[in-house]
């Protein structure tokens, strides 16, 4: 892993935008709001739609608790207006 809170750099199997679909779904079910906004927007540059970005947080409100309501508010916040 690199140093400075960077991520890190790895092989992959996975697309961009798998990759943006495992993000999103990591932060909202670990409730860190403040890197679910950046990986909404990098997951719109890679492709995704904002139903598949709903479609997502749905499926993780449904297998994790009630308290990713937070991190629903904050990606609806992120998908109509992604110049915040």
């Amino acid at each position: 892993m690199q140093q400075d809170d960077q991520r890190p750099t790895h092989n992959t199997r996975l697309s961009a935008k798998d990759l943006s679909m495992l993000n999103i779904a990591a932060a909202a079910a670990l409730h860190r709001t403040a890197e679910l906004r950046s990986e909404i927007k990098q997951a719109l540059a890679n492709g995704l739609t904002t139903d598949e970005v709903r479609d997502i947080l749905n499926e993780v409100a449904i297998h994790a608790d009630s308290s990713v309501a937070d991190c629903v508010r904050i990606a609806e916040q992120a998908l109509t207006d992604p110049q915040q």
